[in-house]
């Protein structure tokens, strides 16, 4: 079994510090581009601490595995997952902050710890805390005050692509009741890589949208690797910790 190759976009998956985004009932087809900008921003998440689970399916172009995550998080801060086979088998456990990704892995007695590199090397884009947790509740990866976009209203949602794009073309498509992401695409025509990113399904808990199922596609050297994920029995704002301590005997992984 590919453990290897399937838990590190697992951890991608368990970056899920989502959490809700505030109701917004307003549309108008006038809003400019800055309203619609500032809303996208105020339906960022607002929350303190997450617990729940996650079921991900992985597929490449030589395995395909279901995997089920436990998840406690505190915002901003700290990600703690413990992964398992069919809900019973543990697999693996990881803690993640802004500055440091660790974790190991049982059956091959092998642990990580290091930064963001390993995630970004498997999605093909380069990340970092806040642009998975953007990307993972359903707010854009990259901000959409920082550069210049050009925006269109469409059928089926409100689009801004990157404007002056060299080589990485970032395209976003916002709900325009919710101004929640549907979907996002980041495009590197240099290297021919390409991450995309939908929202099939936001639910409503509490007066807060969240994606409750996310399908991620990442291609580069031409192979493609998809994640699906589904939330379930998530709370908001409980008593979270996060027990991690690497086993005795365990093998380093170098990049």
């Amino acid at each position: 079994m590919k453990l290897r190759s399937f838990f590190f976009p697992m951890l991608i998956l368990a970056l899920l510090s989502s959490c809700g985004s505030k109701k917004i009932a307003v549309t108008d087809e006038n809003l400019s581009a800055k309203q619609i900008v500032d809303l996208h921003r105020e339906a960022a998440p607002d929350f303190q601490t997450l617990a729940g689970k996650v079921r991900a399916g992985y597929t490449d172009e030589y395995t395909s595995q279901n995997i089920s995550i436990s998840i406690r998080m505190k915002k901003d801060s700290t990600i703690w997952l413990s992964a398992k086979l069919a809900g019973i088998l543990p697999l693996a456990k990881a803690i993640i902050s802004p500055t440091e990704v660790k974790y190991y892995e049982k059956i091959n007695k092998t642990y990580f710890s290091g930064d963001f590199r390993l995630l970004s090397n498997w999605l093909g884009m380069e990340l970092d805390f806040e642009k998975v947790q953007h990307l993972l509740t359903g707010q854009t990866i990259y901000s959409l005050e920082n550069e210049k976009y050009l925006m269109e209203k469409k059928n089926n949602g409100i689009q801004f692509e990157s404007e002056k794009a060299r080589f990485l073309k970032k395209l976003f498509l916002l709900n325009p009741v919710t101004f929640k992401t549907e979907a996002q695409q980041l495009v590197d025509e240099y290297t021919n890589q390409s991450l995309t990113v939908t929202y099939p399904e936001y639910q409503e808990m509490s007066g807060f949208y969240f994606p409750k199922k996310i399908s991620i596609i990442a291609i580069q050297k031409g192979e493609n690797m998809k994640i699906d994920i589904e939330y379930r029995d998530l709370e908001f704002d409980v008593p979270v910790s996060f027990p991690f301590e690497i086993p005795t005997g365990y093998e380093r992984i170098q990049l």
